[in-house]
């Protein structure tokens, strides 16, 4: 570095922070913009300032871009033997390595996050975070003419193919940025794509809440060589055996003597694994809101009347709830009026 340099260092040192704000502006307007400065034509300030201010489920989306630029500059040149593979279309990886004639498809997540939070679920155990396996864009399909030839008349219509959830064979690894909790972009955890939980009702699809260790494991790995042996090898394996320890469980329970907080903490059963899936890419509710919902009781007496704990308080609910209430309440003295003029017909009229 010129001793010039290093002068103008000393000088910027003892500058005010008005005067360095100042001297910012003129070195910008001297620095070549970014190309998507260029393209927007806008500053690089108002959009940090817009991403700052949008709502948690477009800084995720941003997160997940970011992720995706770290994995391509400082993993991809990393991978000793493979060659990255470009490719253009919208397809369920999103990057290709190739060695030779073997080619291998990488899918990468961003670890789930929730109210600014890393996402947990004491169903899958300690040192252990989620990542949602789904793609971004809902969509359906219609199913081809083979499928439809085979339905009858009788038959249930014929529902869309929704395509957002991922099969497998879409992708041979997946790669988890752990940002979130590592506070560290060049993180990575990596398993391989088969060995992930298979959805309850359709066991082609990936279930969407998945379990991603904290640390290395036999599931899991944060090298990505290492999990590149793992999917050549062709084992079969599955990160977490919701059966196994649904089993370990029941033996627990059907124990005497055995008081509950004695049960595995990462068996506690398929239906405790349901109840903590999240609604996805919706906007966070409020604590105020989450309890409501909460603490929802059915209404058996009123079928017709809604809740007014249902729909987070929402005021058209509670609009509906109003004038629920008006008209049963009209209709009941309706009823009482037409009931005390029938037994005044009723009753002899008594002489004058």
């Amino acid at each position: 570095m010129s001793e010039k340099t290093e002068n103008v260092k000393k000088l910027i040192e003892s500058l005010t922070p008005l005067e360095l704000q100042s001297l910012a502006s003129y070195l910008r307007s001297k620095i070549s913009r970014h190309p998507l400065e260029e393209k927007w034509d806008i500053t690089y300030e108002l959009i940090l300032d817009a991403i700052h201010r949008s709502q948690d489920i477009v800084q995720r989306g941003v997160r997940g871009v970011i992720a995706e630029a770290v994995f391509e500059a400082k993993v991809l040149p990393t991978i000793k033997g493979w060659q990255s593979v470009s490719f253009v279309g919208d397809l369920p990886y999103d990057f290709k390595i190739r060695s030779g004639k073997r080619e291998i498809r990488i899918q990468l997540k961003l670890q789930r996050t929730q109210a600014g939070q890393p996402l947990t679920r004491p169903f899958f155990g300690p040192d252990t975070f989620i990542v949602e396996v789904q793609k971004t864009r809902s969509g359906t399909k219609r199913k081809g003419k083979k499928t439809a030839s085979k339905i009858t008349s009788k038959s249930a219509p014929i529902e869309p193919e929704k395509t957002r959830p991922y099969q497998f064979g879409d992708f041979d690894i997946i790669a988890v940025n752990m940002q979130p909790s590592t506070r560290d972009w060049t993180r990575f955890m990596y398993t391989v794509g088969r060995w992930l939980m298979p959805r309850a009702k359709d066991k082609k699809l990936i279930e969407i809440m998945q379990p991603v260790s904290r640390n290395r494991s036999e599931f899991w790995t944060d090298n990505i060589e290492e999990c590149i042996d793992w999917f050549m090898s062709g084992k079969k394996k599955l990160i977490f055996d919701v059966k196994a320890e649904e089993e370990i469980v029941g033996r627990a329970r059907n124990k005497k003597g055995c008081p509950k907080r004695t049960w595995p903490l990462a068996c506690r059963g398929q239906a405790d694994f349901r109840r903590y899936e999240v609604r996805f890419h919706e906007p966070e509710r409020s604590r105020s809101h989450a309890d409501l919902s909460a603490s929802r009781r059915p209404r058996s007496r009123f079928p017709g009347m809604p809740s007014p704990r249902s729909s987070w308080a929402n005021p058209r609910s509670i609009l509906s709830l109003i004038a629920s209430l008006f008209s049963r309440s009209h209709a009941s003295r309706s009823l009482s009026i037409a009931y005390v003029r029938l037994n005044e017909l009723k009753s002899p009229v008594s002489p004058a």
